[in-house]
């Protein structure tokens, strides 16, 4: 039946009054009579208030039938079915049918919420009731058909407005209507069962239903009271039900209007609740408190988020244990509630709200292909039940599709405007970040990216959370759709603002690109990161990590602490973390403290490539700063078993084995190992570090009398060094001790050639070492001077000496002391600063560290540069 459009309650109830008057008069008018049960006597004789019952209470008495319901009828007819004349498969399909109707009639008649299917139920039986059950005469049910397709009308004028039976109840309560009275309340079965538990339970007194405007927080609240008002099971859990809204604005006919007298202060609250309950004294609050004291009462507050919540909150702070408080908002209260978010409809609920609408509306938009659809429910519309409502509304009422769409201001305000008007300038900041960066967040990347701003960022976080503008998916911060549109639209961020976010992205991803850069080049040293590039929170972790190592290498402890804390807040489970951490504290000599942070990271290392390093870490801990060389091998050998035959381990490995004299374990470790063309300046360096150093230790073990054995170890050291393309400075350390061991072995002269000639060769890769054995060595050949030629003397003098500290007290710019020596270039520096040369502008050889030189600017270079270098005489 194409026409039929339910389009008010009272239509319904003219449809089920005439289905229920046509089954009164089947059964009195049927040609035997019956005795009705006692209870529905007594049902009848109580709900007959003037007393105008009378005769024998049979089925033949019409005044006995008005006073039962439907439920009532229908049990009359099938439990006596053979008297009626209904076969067995007639009385199994009366009872189908009203099966379904019954539990319509009755929420039309005591004005409770419709479900969703209850219209088509209707639309059904009113269309075919009489042609499935032709035993009864259909003549109301005829009648009031012919008028829903001629004058629907007129249904409205004839449907009594004071039946006493259309908003009946047994408990006190002054609950609104239900405003979805064209669809019936759609889906959220979840949901109301949730709630209802939370409503009746012992301990939630103050529930707040949060959630973005329209997106069904009054609607849920609604049908979940009436089931706890209808459900015997649960009635008594309240004497009284009170109902207060604060809604402002209202949509009607596609437009969103100012609601007339609409509640605006907490005081006006008050003042709509009081009128609800007992007048004793004239003070609001006092006489709502008293009332819900001595009545067991369910106080709701719809929309509260239109008032400031201080005095609001004072006030539920007062009240009694046996009650309740009940509150839809935006936002929520904070520590004094428990709240409830509601999301948006699912997909289901969605198309299932849109097709009834449109079915209202006589529209056919819900024909459309389902991904068109689910695209513009989703997408357009947020599945927010008001967003849809507002756009079928529209369309019916001549609206462009296309124009609604592309013009949702209105819509967007109503929803947002009350929430975002309200936070504060750090919360609109989180909002306007995510516009922004325009992907979801976690709590590490936006303290990284607002942590100069003041304020608890972990609060206002959780402040957004509650009006549903933030929402956490997947230990992700997103924020919705439409609060999104809404900051774009009214409130977007600064330039300002986004140059700040600009400037602090550019600077972590230069962090990154080094930490990515150390990664590949030295894997297993203690400080290299291993940030996974696809975890943004471990890209902050390893960022605050990164600047932590820094403040840690100036020896500033308490910032280095503080940032590992904040990465440790950030990616408590990340093992780099915990590795860095154990690494501070082994600087800072906090033993205990770095030996717990390796186990800890141990535990939370996720690969054997990641534990491999942490053990490497480890075992360099308990060599370098314990002293503890058999806990460093333990610790290098589970490094091996995690990464079998990595050379970097097995290097490490060699040292522990130099280090407890397990001098041929080293040599065969090294024998594996040898370097290849495809290795790295650095790992050929650290390779003849070992190698080199194995050869010193196994010459210190020879004798005064076999000195020629240890100047050939010496001598083997030294060559494996010389073999270098280029010497690193741990290299040179290596280097300055074999030159410091074969300068003791002066009195031979062999050994005493070779030094000098090794001396004078590789002095500027020795002269700026800090390692001791240069003092030594100095002092060693400055007390032997006798024997060793006078530039050997004059260099040694050299050793020791900041070169670059001396150059300041020279003020010519012409003139400085050369502070570096390369093979093609090196560096001079005065008063002025450091001057680059190349060694083709020089005019004399050898170049040392310490010349006294004099040269000339070279005007076309683009940093300080020297030309015609010369040695200067006048020292």
């Amino acid at each position: 039946m194409e026409k039929f459009n339910l389009n008010t309650r009272m239509l319904m109830y003219g449809v089920c009054s005439s289905i229920e008057l046509d089954l009164r008069h089947f059964i009195s008018n049927n040609s035997i009579i019956l005795e009705v049960p006692e209870e529905m006597v007594s049902k009848a004789k109580s709900r007959n208030k003037r007393g105008t019952l009378r005769g024998d209470f049979k089925t033949n008495n019409l005044k006995l039938l008005e006073e039962l319901d439907l439920g009532d009828l229908c049990s009359i007819v099938s439990k006596n079915h053979s008297s009626f004349k209904v076969n067995l498969e007639l009385k199994e399909k009366f009872d189908q049918i009203f099966e379904k109707i019954i539990p319509i009639r009755n929420r039309t008649m005591h004005s409770r919420p419709f479900e969703f299917a209850d219209r088509s139920i209707l639309e059904r039986a009113l269309d075919s009731i009489d042609l499935e059950l032709p035993i009864i005469v259909w003549a109301e049910l005829k009648n009031i058909r012919k008028k829903i397709l001629e004058n629907p009308s007129q249904i409205l004028i004839d449907v009594p407005e004071d039946k006493e039976e259309f908003n009946s109840g047994g408990i006190y309560h002054n609950l609104p209507l239900p405003e979805f009275d064209d669809t019936g309340f759609v889906g959220r079965k979840d949901d109301l069962k949730q709630l209802t538990k939370l409503i009746l339970n012992k301990k939630s007194q103050i529930i707040t239903i949060v959630g973005n405007g329209g997106i069904g927080k009054t609607a849920i609240a609604i049908k979940c009271l009436y089931n706890i008002i209808d459900d015997t099971d649960t009635s008594n859990r309240f004497d009284a039900v009170i109902w207060s809204s604060l809604k402002t604005k209202s949509l009607t006919s596609g437009e969103f209007i100012n609601i007339k007298g609409a509640i605006k202060t907490a005081e006006g609250m008050f003042s709509s609740i009081y009128d609800s309950v007992v007048d004793e004294t004239g003070d609001y609050k006092k006489d709502i408190i008293t009332f819900m004291e001595n009545f067991k009462t369910l106080l709701v507050i719809d929309n509260l988020e239109t008032l400031t919540t201080e005095e609001v909150i004072d006030f539920l702070k007062e009240i009694p244990d046996e009650s309740k408080v009940l509150i839809t908002s935006r936002n929520g209260l904070g520590e004094l509630e428990t709240r409830y978010k509601l999301s948006p409809l699912d997909m289901t609920d969605s198309l299932t709200y849109f097709r009834l609408l449109c079915q209202y509306y006589d529209l056919d938009l819900f024909k459309r292909p389902q991904s068109e659809l689910k695209k513009l429910l989703k997408d357009d519309l947020y599945s927010s039940p008001l967003s849809i409502k507002w756009f079928v509304t529209s369309i019916s009422f001549g609206a462009n599709e296309q124009t609604l769409i592309n013009n949702k201001d209105k819509l967007i305000e109503f929803s947002m405007s009350n929430i975002v008007e309200r936070l504060s300038d750090q919360e609109k900041s989180i909002l306007h970040l995510f516009l922004v960066q325009g992907t979801p967040l976690g709590y590490g990347e936006i303290d990284f990216y607002l942590s100069s701003q003041n304020g608890d960022i972990a609060s206002d976080i959780n402040t957004l959370l509650t009006t549903s503008m933030l929402e956490l998916k997947s230990a992700k911060y997103q924020i919705n759709k439409m609060a999104k549109e809404y900051l774009s639209l009214f409130d977007s961020p600064q330039n300002e603002f986004v140059n700040q976010i600009n400037y602090k992205r550019n600077n972590l991803n230069k962090i990154l690109q080094e930490i990515q850069l150390n990664k590949e080049a030295s894997p297993f040293n203690p400080t290299t990161l291993f940030a996974q590039l696809e975890d943004n929170t471990k890209k902050i972790a390893s960022y605050y990590l990164t600047q932590a190592l820094e403040h840690s290498s100036k020896k500033e402890w308490d910032k280095a602490n503080e940032l590992i804390k904040r990465a440790q807040e950030i990616a408590p489970g990340y093992f780099e973390v915990y590795k860095i951490k154990a690494f501070i504290h082994g600087e800072n000599k906090d033993l205990y403290e770095a030996i717990a942070s390796y186990r800890i990271a141990i535990e939370n290392a996720e690969t054997n490539f990641q534990r491999a390093t942490v053990y490497y870490s480890f075992s360099k801990f308990y060599k370098d700063k314990m002293n503890n060389a058999e806990s460093a091998y333990e610790m290098i050998e589970l490094a091996n078993k995690n990464l079998p035959d990595n050379k970097d381990i097995l290097l490490e490995k060699v040292r522990i084995f130099i280090y407890l004299v397990r001098y041929q374990e080293a040599e065969e470790t090294l024998l594996k190992i040898t370097p290849n063309k495809d290795d790295t300046d650095k790992y050929n360096n650290i390779y003849a570090s070992r190698y080199a150093d194995l050869y010193i230790r196994k010459g210190q073990q020879f004798s005064k009398r076999d000195y020629q054995k240890q100047r050939e170890n010496l001598e083997q050291a030294i060559e494996i060094i010389e073999d270098l393309n280029q010497i690193d400075r741990a290299t040179a350390n290596i280097l300055a001790k074999a030159l410091h061991d074969l300068s003791y072995l002066v009195f031979d002269p062999t050994a005493k050639l070779f030094f000098e000639r090794k001396f004078v060769e590789h002095f500027s890769v020795i002269v700026d070492n800090t390692n001791n054995v240069i003092g030594k060595m100095k002092t060693n050949i400055l007390s032997n001077s006798n024997l060793y030629d006078p530039e050997i003397i004059e260099l040694a003098g050299r050793l020791n000496i900041d070169f670059r500290n001396k150059a300041k007290d020279i003020v010519d710019d012409s003139k400085g002391l050369v502070i570096k020596v390369k093979e093609k270039f090196g560096f001079i520096s005065n008063a002025s600063g450091d001057i680059h040369f190349y060694m083709n502008e020089v005019d004399y050889s050898p170049v040392f560290v310490g010349d006294y030189v004099v040269f000339e600017r070279n005007e076309y270079s683009r940093r300080p540069s020297a030309k015609n270098v010369k040695q200067c005489i006048d020292n």
